[in-house]
């Protein structure tokens, strides 16, 4: 007899949903799914969570807004070595949001969450638009990337339903 393995989903809330009634409306999707793995994130008015029963995941969604000066500032060092890796231009803000959740989906993946140094994590972009991401050259995963409607979802898994 042979089992039938369930694949990862991702599910996306948006704002017409209280931010309550979004987290009422996760715990009992994942109390009905039972997922071996699942992850959360909140951004603005749009929640995301991703499961699966087969292997460890990791979500975050972060809605693009302006930064001040003073707040680029702070995240820049925060996040990187040097301040001259971002400017302050309407791109790279948007450039910014991307890479805040390319590490941030990273240290959640590794139960680190903002405990882990920002600025030791490497991004490198492949030619499918997927990003390779390590920390001090070790445990390399691959995360993708969905914008849309002025957020961006950054999310770690190897499978998903439909997926080879």
């Amino acid at each position: 007899m042979g089992m039938k393995k369930l694949r990862s989903e991702i599910y996306l809330l948006e704002k017409n949903i209280s931010k309550e009634n979004q987290r009422i409306y996760f715990n009992q999707l994942i109390k009905c799914k039972n997922p071996k793995f699942f992850s959360k994130s909140y951004s603005g008015n749009y929640a995301a969570l991703i499961t699966s029963s087969i292997c460890p995941v990791s979500i975050d969604i972060e809605k693009k807004k302006p930064l001040t000066h003073e707040q680029m500032d702070i995240f820049i060092s925060f996040m990187f070595n040097c301040k001259d890796c971002i400017s302050y231009s309407k791109a790279q803000q948007e450039n910014f949001f991307k890479l805040w959740g390319i590490k941030e989906v990273y240290s959640k993946y590794f139960g680190e969450g903002l405990y882990i140094d920002f600025k030791e994590i490497s991004i490198e972009q492949d030619e499918l638009n997927r990003y390779k991401v390590s920390y001090k050259n070790k445990n390399h995963v691959t995360v993708k990337i969905v914008e849309q409607n002025n957020y961006v979802v950054a999310y770690i898994c190897n499978h998903f339903k439909g997926e080879k």
